[in-house]
């Protein structure tokens, strides 16, 4: 490599490590000396970041820079949250995750921009101004003048003064760039910059966790993409189709509870899912969806006790590997990569139908009593393996799987479907092991105080609340959600893993 372009690339690497960290020291600063409350200090940050991420392009060049530069800030992000450093930031108790996927984003957002897309800096830019200034002035306007409160899952809640505030500043962000600076026709800005606005806010009003720092972005960019091709009628086509995905939402949730991040995150997954997929990625979503209906109508609790199982990691969690895998495809044009991330999507919601459906019988509640009998075991240990809960299992991956593949795929060759079909149950049957053995650990197990029954952090259990809580336990502690989630990743990334590897 030309030792110029290296020392370019080391002095852009300092330049923005230095602004990044002075962003995190000061932040450190008017937490301590100051009495502001660390949700200011921490937006602070996170607005001081924003501006250090939008300097990238300007000092470095190679996506392997930036990637390095992230994994360092990664690293000390973690390591002061270990360590109880950067209170200004982590003094908020929401866990590290946030602060983890930022730097991810960054570089994702380079490498997609200018090494995939070879766009242009607004392209770049638009997605992190979203990212660093709406999703700031969204939490600081909801702590501080937040009165009308909803539900995204128990125990997290978004206001719509807040969400008010993100969407305002979003569409800022969007329009006046898309006029300005790529002199797109102002009333076309304006009504694109509504539309993108929109599902940006509907994202972040959904994220839990941290993961707005991931979806926000992301979705800004593509659907930005988008949109900025479609004709006034085809705008207005979106508008309606938006509209029609949710009021089948309500449709079905209509007497269930429900939290509004549960029915938002249909609305978008199915959504996002759609426009940015096509039709052949809607039949497995809506498999997971009818195996999930009637995993809710076979075990039937009452109403505050269903409303914790509905956010049970499927409405929010569950879904968030699909729609990830769903913005990466729309992100490539390969077409090598964008089969194998369909055949990592296609294991993703494989794996979960598998769970529900493995899960299923095992409830107390669950309305045929001599099949649970026979299904089930009497140890306490609720995720026990049992051949007849196996072949629950294989019925949830079936019921995702059978569309399609014979409905949905007909052109692919016969030796490509074989090893496509392998690859998914492979990986499919990979994450249920998977789920099974981290339910079997001891930071995952609880025993329920009314019954002696075994079973995991944040599954309900005679119908115990507590037992339902998982966001009150340490980070340490596996959650349903947790498992749940690394079951469906490790499906989906093992089965893109080796179908992208076989196509090579």
């Amino acid at each position: 490599m030309n030792m110029d372009l290296i020392l370019h690339e080391a002095l852009g690497t300092a330049t923005i490590g230095v602004i990044a960290i002075s962003v995190l020291v000061l932040a450190e600063v008017l937490k301590r000396k100051t009495s502001l409350p660390t949700e200011l200090t921490r937006k602070f940050a996170h607005i001081g970041s924003g501006m250090a991420v939008l300097l990238i392009p300007a000092f470095i060049d190679s996506s392997w820079t930036v990637l390095i530069l992230a994994a360092g800030f990664a690293g000390l992000m973690f390591g002061t949250h270990v360590t109880g450093l950067l209170q200004g930031v982590h003094g908020v108790g929401r866990g590290v995750g946030g602060v983890l996927w930022y730097p991810v984003t960054a570089w994702l957002t380079f490498f997609l921009v200018f090494d995939v897309r070879h766009g242009e800096y607004l392209e770049y830019a638009i997605p992190i101004l979203v990212l660093a200034c709406a999703d700031a002035m969204g939490a600081v306007v909801g702590k501080r003048w937040g009165r009308h409160r909803y539900e995204v899952v128990p125990g997290h809640f978004r206001s719509l003064e807040g969400s008010g505030a993100f969407f305002l500043v979003s569409l800022i962000c969007i329009a006046v760039p898309l006029a300005v600076g790529l002199d797109v026709d102002p009333l076309r800005a304006l009504a694109v910059g509504l539309l993108v606005s929109a599902l940006s806010t509907a994202y972040e009003s959904v994220s839990v966790h941290g993961l707005d720092n991931l979806l926000v972005p992301f979705g800004t960019l593509l659907f930005l993409d988008r949109y900025l091709t479609l004709s006034w009628t085809e705008l207005g086509l979106q508008a309606s189709l938006i509209a029609a995905i949710a009021a089948t939402a309500f449709a079905i949730q209509w007497r269930r509870p429900a939290t509004g991040g549960g029915a938002a995150a249909f609305v978008l997954s199915v959504y996002t899912v759609l426009i940015l997929g096509g039709w052949a990625w809607l039949p497995p979503l809506a498999g997971l969806v009818a195996t999930f209906i009637a995993y809710e109508r076979l075990t039937p609790v009452p109403n505050k006790f269903a409303k914790v199982r509905y956010e049970m990691g499927t409405a929010l969690i569950g879904l968030t590997v699909p729609v990830v895998l769903v913005l990466l495809h729309a992100s490539f044009d390969d077409a090598g990569i964008q089969n194998a991330l369909y055949i990592g999507y296609l294991a993703s919601i494989a794996c979960q139908a598998a769970v529900l459906a493995f899960v299923l019988p095992q409830h107390r509640s669950f309305r045929f009593g001599r099949i649970r009998r026979l299904v089930t075991v009497k140890d306490p240990w609720q995720h026990a393996p049992t051949p007849g809960k196996l072949v629950f299992a294989a019925i949830g991956a079936t019921a995702a799987l059978a569309v399609p593949f014979v409905a949905m795929r007909p052109e692919a060759a016969a030796s490509a479907a074989t090893l496509e079909i392998s690859a998914v149950l492979v990986a499919c049957a990979a994450g249920v092991a998977a789920f099974i053995t981290l339910a079997a650990t001891a930071c995952a197990r609880r025993a329920c105080a009314a019954c002696g029954n075994v079973t995991l952090h944040g599954m309900g259990c005679c119908h115990a609340l507590d037992l339902g809580n998982g966001d009150t336990v340490s980070m340490r502690t596996l959650t349903f959600r947790k498992t749940y989630l690394v079951a469906n990743s490790l499906a989906a990334v093992s089965a893109a893993t080796v179908v992208a590897a076989w196509s090579m």
